[in-house]
C-alpha cells in the first residue's frame, strides 16, 4: 500500500505542478500582451499630452470610466491586454477617446516625463523642476514619481496652462537647468 500510495502522491504533485506551470505562464502572457497594448495605445495619447490613461483615470475619472464601459473593459490592465491581444482595435480606442473630448485641446495637459540617474537624483531636484513649471505659468495637476533600487528615479508631471510658446521655453530652461536628465520628454 506504501508504494502505491507514493506513486500516487508523485502523479498529483506533478498534475499539481503542471497546472502551476500552465497558471504562471498564462499570468505571464497577459502581462506581455498588456504591455505591448499599453505601448500601442501610448502612442495614441502622446497627441493628446498624455503617455498613460492612469492620469486620465486619475484627473478625469469619468472619462476613463466611460472609455472603459465603452470597451467592455473592467480595468485599465483589462484594456491594454484586450488592445495588446487584439480583441480592441486601436481604431475603437481612438474613437472612443475622440467621442469623450479627450483631446490636448479639450484637456489642455502637458506631460513632461523626466528618467534621471543616481548622480542626478539630490536634493532639490523636484523643487527646482516645480520651480520651472510655475516659472513658466503651469500648473501641476498630478506628480508621479518612483526611486529605483540603483537610485535613478522617474518622475511623471501632467501640467495645464502651458502654450505652445511657453512649452519651448519650458523645454530649453529644463535643458539649462543643471540637472541631467537621461530622458526629458514633454508631450
Amino acid at each position: 500500500m506504501g508504494r502505491a500510495w507514493c506513486q500516487a502522491k508523485t502523479g498529483c504533485v506533478t498534475a499539481t505542478h503542471r497546472r502551476l506551470l500552465r497558471v504562471v505562464l498564462a499570468t505571464e502572457s497577459l502581462r506581455t500582451t498588456a504591455e505591448q497594448g499599453r505601448q500601442l495605445i501610448k502612442s495614441i495619447l502622446v497627441e493628446r499630452g498624455l503617455v498613460t490613461l492612469e492620469d486620465l483615470q486619475a484627473l478625469e475619472s469619468d472619462h476613463a470610466d466611460n472609455l472603459l464601459e465603452q470597451l467592455s473593459c473592467a480595468s485599465l490592465e483589462d484594456l491594454y491586454a484586450a488592445v495588446g491581444g487584439g480583441a480592441i482595435r486601436i481604431e475603437d480606442v481612438v474613437a472612443q477617446l475622440d467621442r469623450f473630448r479627450v483631446t490636448k485641446d479639450n484637456l489642455g495637459w502637458l506631460t513632461i516625463n523626466i528618467l534621471g540617474s543616481s548622480m542626478s537624483n539630490r536634493p532639490g531636484v523636484l523643487l527646482t523642476v516645480a520651480g520651472l513649471v510655475s516659472a513658466s505659468g503651469g500648473n501641476i495637476l498630478r506628480s508621479v514619481n518612483n526611486t529605483f533600487p540603483d537610485g535613478s528615479f522617474a518622475l511623471r508631471l501632467i501640467i495645464k496652462n502651458i502654450s505652445g510658446e511657453r512649452q519651448q521655453q519650458l523645454n530649453q530652461d529644463f535643458l539649462n537647468c543643471g540637472i541631467e536628465f537621461q530622458t526629458l520628454e514633454l508631450v
